[in-house]
């Protein structure tokens, strides 16, 4: 059942120094997105001069709303860092609140470029995707370039929020939803629901997932950092009310699982899944709200497992972003994991076996 994972994930420690080289020959497709984040550019900025993409695809949010002068700005300088890198650029347009009616057109843009390139890479840079459209767009990658390495690549902030501050990065809940192929189809079945929820600095988020789906388990997943690159702050503080309610109501303390390492994250859901779903006959949701990594990670699991009778993925989606004090400057590295189709796979490249 896990072979996929086991065969084609290799995940990559390094944590590199900007500037980053070009990972493969071939055709590469270098997938980013626009943010009113001034680090969705670090990546794209930090490539070297020998670093070529044959064509670039750019993400961002005009679906949501008419793109405000920063926001334009954004994509301009995001579409000038990468002038000389890359021979194309092509842009979408996705939106926060209507994923579902997003996806046809960017699954129907991945193919066109899978049908006039021939892709035999692709970087893509989670920085300021939301992740949401993270598991989305590995979803669709994955569908259009089944043959294609992928490299995931990101900028991590030197802060988050303002400092001296415990205002959330977001403010109130609009929706929550089951994300877009990662939906769970129960088939009328009553079995209990277990509840994983990934935690980083939007504690209300997670409190009105709880309210709204009332599970009879509910695991908190703290992020465990341990490469001083990308400091070293868990969000204790963040989640006090909220880690509070789950260790009186459901007995569960916190987990702690590597920010930065997806593998890790998807090691710690198969052994929960084995755990809740098939010895104790639970179904499992989880939700994304811990790291960019961890979220790779959730996809990972997904994948391996397979199972949408089971496991589902659900996402409080932000009334609004609190944009001015989101994220502090790029702290100056780039994180790297990889994995390789069978067709793609080096003969001497290590991997990392779930099971």
């Amino acid at each position: 059942m896990y072979n996929n994972l086991a065969n084609e994930a290799n995940f990559c420690t390094t944590t590199v120094v900007a500037p980053l080289k070009r990972a493969h020959g071939g055709e590469v497709l270098f997938i980013a997105s626009s943010s009113f984040e001034k680090r969705c550019t670090h990546v794209a900025q930090n490539l070297t001069k020998d670093y070529v993409a044959d064509v670039a695809l750019i993400c961002d949010f005009r679906g949501d709303y008419e793109l405000q002068p920063s926001h334009q700005r954004s994509l301009e300088n995001l579409k000038a860092k990468m002038q000389f890198n890359v021979k194309s650029i092509k842009l979408c347009s996705l939106k926060t609140y209507n994923a579902q009616g997003t996806i046809p057109t960017l699954s129907s843009q991945l193919r066109e470029l899978a049908d006039n390139h021939r892709i035999t890479h692709i970087d893509f840079d989670v920085t300021t995707f939301t992740k949401q459209y993270i598991l989305i767009m590995l979803r669709l990658i994955e569908k259009e370039f089944p043959k294609s390495s992928v490299r995931i690549l990101y900028a991590p902030a030197s802060r988050y929020g303002m400092p001296g501050t415990r205002k959330a990065l977001t403010k109130h809940v609009r929706d929550i939803v089951a994300i877009p192929g990662f939906d769970m189809f129960r088939d009328g079945s009553d079995a209990p629901l277990s509840l994983v929820v990934f935690l980083g600095f939007e504690e209300e988020r997670v409190l009105n997932l709880l309210d709204a789906l009332s599970p009879v388990v509910c695991i908190p997943v703290l992020q465990l950092r341990r490469n001083t690159h990308f400091g070293s702050l868990v969000p204790f503080e963040s989640n006090g009310k909220l880690l509070n309610l789950i260790r009186t109501r459901y007995g569960e303390g916190p987990r702690f699982v590597d920010a930065e390492n997806p593998v890790n994250s998807a090691k710690f859901l198969l052994e929960t899944y084995q755990e809740y779903v098939k010895r104790k006959g639970t179904v499992l949701l989880i939700a994304p709200h811990g790291s960019k990594m961890q979220t790779v990670g959730i996809y990972l699991f997904n994948r391996a497992v397979n199972d949408s009778k089971n496991v589902g993925v659900v996402y409080a989606l932000p009334q609004m972003y609190h944009k001015r004090q989101y994220s502090g400057e790029p702290i100056g590295y780039i994180a790297e994991f990889t994995w390789q189709s069978e067709s793609a796979k080096v003969a001497s490249t290590p991997t990392v076996a779930l099971a």
